[in-house]
């Protein structure tokens, strides 16, 4: 894949979400002082965190398996850093918590990325019994089995399971000629558009909702369209995969659904401690598990099915 053709694919979710935020300016213009004016508000702000989202991981691409080491390992780092705030479990402002996660999430990430043949899929037996006799050996008597489980349950989610968009990067899954990250590029694209028309197909058209107590916005009207899109950008870039234009497309929905269960399950964790975001480090859009939620569901659906593929 030529130089061109790899900065195009970094560039294009950008170009894309610039068009949604102009018509979404435009919207804003139109609707000034009408009752429509506050959803158009909404998913303006909304954008602000897409635009950090899209502008890390053109980085991420751009920057090659050092960039996607760097961009993942922060991102699971600082997702699991907001489940732990967010659930309780007392250690978010512990300080031995923070090495343990940055430790963790990097040196996971350089271990799918550098040496995929270690075995890193073993980790959970590793990391889960070392976490457990730490806090034992550390006197952490209090609700220890509660507050165990919620740690290795986030060590889990924000960290393990997103290995496996890495595990894309580390090898070429896709047998054709082309840059070596556009398996990691296609899963991550087709998660988040579909995540972005989702939310703007369900604010437009949505009339059914799905699980109003979880998720009060999300519309089958809004996961249908979400679904589409997805498809038909799997299509378009079916050369970043290991199959043919329908293939492609399947997986991209198969993402689509698997990231919005992923929401789901992250959105009743939410509920359940009366919170609405993760967080704030991204304006607009909560925190960084707020956008890494469908990734965490979505990646080991795509990497077992593209190794499948490969054989």
């Amino acid at each position: 894949m030529s130089d061109l053709i790899t900065v195009s694919i970094a560039l294009g979710p950008a170009t894309l979400l610039a068009g949604f935020h102009a018509s979404g300016l435009a919207l804003k213009r139109r609707h000034r002082g009408k009752p429509g004016e506050a959803a158009v508000d909404d998913f303006l702000a909304r954008s602000k965190g897409w635009w950090w989202v899209v502008g890390l991981f053109a980085l991420a691409f751009l920057s090659g398996r050092p960039g996607v080491v760097v961009f993942m390992g922060a991102w699971s780092a600082l997702a699991l850093r907001e489940f732990l705030r967010v659930s309780d479990t007392g250690f978010a402002t512990d300080r031995w918590v923070p090495g343990v996660l940055i430790g963790t999430s990097f040196g996971l990430n350089g271990f799918v990325v550098f040496a995929p043949q270690a075995g890193w899929q073993m980790a959970p037996a590793l990391v889960v019994p070392c976490v457990l006799v730490t806090l034992a050996l550390r006197g952490e008597s209090g609700a220890f089995l509660e507050r165990s489980s919620r740690l290795v349950w986030g060590w889990l989610v924000c960290v393990y399971l997103p290995a496996f968009v890495s595990a894309l990067a580390a090898a070429d899954l896709a047998p054709r000629e082309g840059h070596p990250l556009r398996t990691f590029f296609f899963v991550l694209f087709v998660v988040q558009l579909g995540d972005v028309l989702q939310y703007i197909v369900g604010r437009l058209f949505g009339r059914h909702l799905i699980i109003p107590r979880i998720s009060p916005r999300k519309t089958w009207e809004g996961l249908l369209g979400g679904m589409v899109g997805a498809g038909v950008a799997g299509a378009v870039l079916a050369d970043c995969t290991p199959f043919g234009r329908v293939g492609a497309a399947s997986l991209a929905v198969a993402c689509v659904v698997a990231g919005f269960l992923g929401g789901a399950v992250m959105s009743a964790v939410k509920r359940g401690y009366a919170v609405k975001d993760y967080g704030k480090a991204l304006a607009g859009a909560g925190g960084v598990m707020d956008r890494i939620d469908g990734v965490c569901f979505s990646a080991p659906v795509a990497y077992v099915v593209i190794k499948l593929a490969a054989g």
